[in-house]
């Protein structure tokens, strides 16, 4: 598929490729409600330059302290500024955007690893199974435990990040 996608983009270029790559490819386990697309993948679409080297930073070092003056001060422009920028070019808040590439993190590290559940949220930083519990609630309407319980499959690599 990389390969594909890679060709698609030098033949049509990467708004062509980004396309094709949010309409097929798809997490291999999604409970109904959720999201098909991460985060990530759908900072790659913008065309704004500060968004995606925010979105580069928040997913490289998801534990770091991502409060909305933060990452104002990280693209150099006002809170106000970065407000609007993320709700015209991703349809989410600053916060709301942290928040879904921490949780998607949490959701592979759950199917991926046996880490215990606290854990995993320190580690995707959340900071305590509490937070992680409300942001699985929000976005999945299960907790982080059954969301394990009921897609976690017995052959699920370990993989440690």
């Amino acid at each position: 598929m990389d390969l594909a996608l890679a060709m698609v983009e030098a033949d049509l270029g990467r708004k062509v490729a980004l396309a094709i790559a949010r309409r097929h490819v798809l997490f291999r386990i999604r409970p109904g409600g959720q999201s098909q697309f991460s985060a990530e993948l759908v900072a790659q679409s913008t065309d704004n330059p500060k968004i995606k080297k925010l979105a580069v930073k928040v997913t490289a070092q998801p534990r770091a302290d991502w409060r909305t003056d933060i990452l104002a001060a990280e693209a150099g422009v006002s809170r106000r500024s970065l407000s609007r920028l993320f709700r015209m070019g991703l349809d989410v808040s600053p916060a709301d955007f942290v928040e879904r590439v921490r949780t998607d993190l949490a959701r592979r590290r759950l199917l991926e690893t046996d880490d215990n559940v606290e854990a995993i949220a320190v580690t995707c930083g959340f900071g305590s199974l509490r937070r992680m519990d409300r942001a699985f609630a929000r976005s999945m309407s299960a907790s982080p435990t059954e969301f394990r319980s009921r897609f976690k499959t017995n052959g699920a690599k370990h993989v440690a990040f």
